[in-house]
C-alpha cells in the first residue's frame, strides 16, 4: 500500500468519523446547553487521549509539553474557535446544513494550499471535488432567513480549520498526535467551562448522557483529527479536505438509522453524486499501484 493510498484511507475515516461526531453533538445539545455538552465533550476527549498515552508509554512526557508549548498553543486557540463555532452552528441550523457548509473548507484548504506547498490537481480530483460538492449542496441547501447566522459561524470555523490544518501539514513529521490531542482536548474545555459558568449556561446533563459523550468524543474527536493529521502526513491539503464531502451523506445515512429520518429526493440525488465524486478522487491512487507493479512485470 503506498503512501498516496494510506493518506486517502485515513482522510475517509476522518470524514466519516466528522458525521458520527455531528449526529452525537446533536443528541447530547438536545439534552443539555450547548456549552455543557461542549464542556463534556471536551473533557472526555481529555480522559481518553490521557488514557491512550498511559496505555501507549505509561507516562505523559512532560519535556516534549514545554517543548512544543508555542506550537501547541497556537494549534488550541484555533481549535477552541472552530469548535466553539461548530457546536454553536449545530445547535442553530442542526448537524446536515453544517456537514454541508463545512464544504466551504476545501476552497480554503486549496488556495492555501497552492500559495504555501505549491499544490496542485490533477484535473480528475478537480472534477470529483466539484461534483461531490454539487451533492452536497442538492443534499442539506435549505434557504431559510434563520440559517444565516449558522452558515457565517461554520464558515469562519471553515477557514480557521484551513489555518490549523496548515500549521499541521507543515509540522506533520515533527508532532506527536496523541500529545497534541490531549493537550487541545484539556485546554478546550477549561476555556470552555470558564465560559459556561460564567455565562450560567454550566448545569448537570443526566448520566445517561456521559456514555454518549464518551463516544461521541471518541469518533468526533480522537478520531476525526489522529486520522485527519496523518492523512496531511501523507496527501495535499486540498485532496484531503475535498474528501470531507462525504460527510453530509453518512450524516444522512446515521441520522435515518437514529432518528427514522426519511431523506428527500433531493438528499437521494445528492448522495449518489457525492460516492461518484469521491469515486473519481480515489480512482487513480487506488488502481495506479496495481497497474504499475504490472507494467513492472512486462
Amino acid at each position: 500500500m503506498t503512501d498516496e493510498v494510506k493518506g486517502y484511507l485515513a482522510a475517509l475515516i476522518s470524514c466519516i468519523s466528522v458525521a458520527f461526531g455531528f449526529v452525537g453533538m446533536k443528541v447530547m445539545m438536545d439534552y443539555a446547553t450547548a456549552l455543557t455538552a461542549q464542556s463534556m465533550f471536551f473533557l472526555m476527549g481529555a480522559l481518553l487521549s490521557l488514557g491512550i498515552l498511559f496505555f501507549m508509554r505509561g507516562h505523559v512526557r512532560l519535556q516534549s509539553l514545554k517543548r512544543n508549548w508555542g506550537f501547541y498553543s497556537l494549534v488550541c486557540l484555533l481549535m477552541i474557535y472552530t469548535a466553539t463555532t461548530t457546536f454553536l452552528s449545530i445547535d442553530l441550523i442542526g448537524p446536515g446544513p453544517v456537514a454541508f457548509v463545512n464544504q466551504l473548507g476545501i476552497v480554503f484548504a486549496v488556495l492555501l494550499g497552492t500559495l504555501v506547498f505549491g499544490e496542485r490537481f490533477r484535473w480528475l480530483d478537480g472534477l470529483g471535488g466539484l461534483i461531490a460538492v454539487l451533492g452536497a449542496v442538492c443534499m442539506t441547501y435549505a434557504p431559510l432567513e434563520s440559517m444565516k447566522a449558522g452558515v457565517l459561524l461554520v464558515a469562519s470555523g471553515a477557514l480557521v480549520l484551513s489555518f490549523h490544518n496548515l500549521i499541521i501539514k507543515r509540522h506533520s513529521a515533527e508532532i506527536d498526535k496523541m500529545e497534541l490531542l490531549f493537550v487541545r482536548a484539556l485546554t478546550t474545555f477549561l476555556a470552555v467551562a470558564l465560559l459556561a459558568t460564567a455565562t450560567g449556561e454550566m448545569q448537570r446533563p443526566p448520566l445517561w448522557l456521559i456514555p454518549v459523550g464518551a463516544l461521541t468524543s471518541l469518533f468526533g474527536f480522537l478520531a476525526v483529527n489522529f486520522f485527519r493529521y496523518m492523512a496531511l502526513g501523507y496527501i495535499d491539503m486540498g485532496k484531503e479536505s475535498m474528501l470531507r464531502v462525504i460527510s453530509p451523506l453518512v450524516v444522512t445515512v446515521i441520522s435515518f438509522v437514529l432518528f427514522h429520518t426519511i431523506p428527500d429526493t433531493a438528499e437521494v440525488y445528492g448522495s449518489v453524486l457525492i460516492l461518484l465524486g469521491v469515486s473519481l478522487i480515489l480512482f487513480r491512487p487506488l488502481f495506479q499501484p496495481y497497474a504499475t507493479v504490472s507494467q513492472a512485470g512486462r
